[in-house]
């Protein structure tokens, strides 16, 4: 609901925020560590440290961390094909498909891990199974199919030259 650019300042700050947080939290509680981290990752760009992180907690037993390994490759693979670089936007197109069905194996209920994985169909130019997403994420969410973060991944997705 911000300008562009205090949207930008108020996120850099936030990650500032969450930053020095994380530098307290050392030694606490595995699960706040965990959240703060995923956060912080998420608004600072880091989508590959994201995924990173998931695959640490999901290896440590934590299923439900597959949902910072499928926003973190969603997220890397955007940036890879916004850059043009198709083979490694596939590649981390996948590897966020793979992730978001081991979570709803698990957890399939909530409407933002569906607008995440929307958007990495929609990278692999799976536009069916994308609108489908979306449309399962507006039924669990409540929401219109216009709502704003659905407007968004389709115009991301259309934005996008896919080859």
């Amino acid at each position: 609901s911000q300008p562009p650019a205090k949207q930008e300042r108020l996120r850099k700050r936030a990650c500032a925020l969450l930053g020095g947080l994380l530098r307290r939290l050392r030694g606490a509680d595995r699960s706040l560590v965990y959240s703060t981290r995923n956060e912080y990752y998420y608004h600072s760009k880091k989508h590959d440290r994201q995924y990173a992180l998931g695959v640490e907690f999901v290896s440590a037993g934590n299923k439900r961390a597959y949902y910072s390994q499928g926003v973190g490759a969603t997220w890397h693979a955007y940036g890879h094909a916004k850059a043009g670089r198709g083979y490694l936007a596939g590649l981390w197109a996948k590897r966020a498909v793979k992730a978001w069905r081991n979570l709803f194996k698990i957890n399939n209920k909530y409407y933002n891990s569906y607008v995440h994985y929307a958007l990495a169909l929609g990278i692999l130019g799976r536009f069916k199974a994308m609108e489908a997403a979306l449309n399962r994420s507006a039924k669990l969410s409540g929401k219109p199919e216009s709502y704003h973060e659905f407007k968004d991944v389709r115009q991301k997705v259309a934005g996008l030259e896919l080859r």
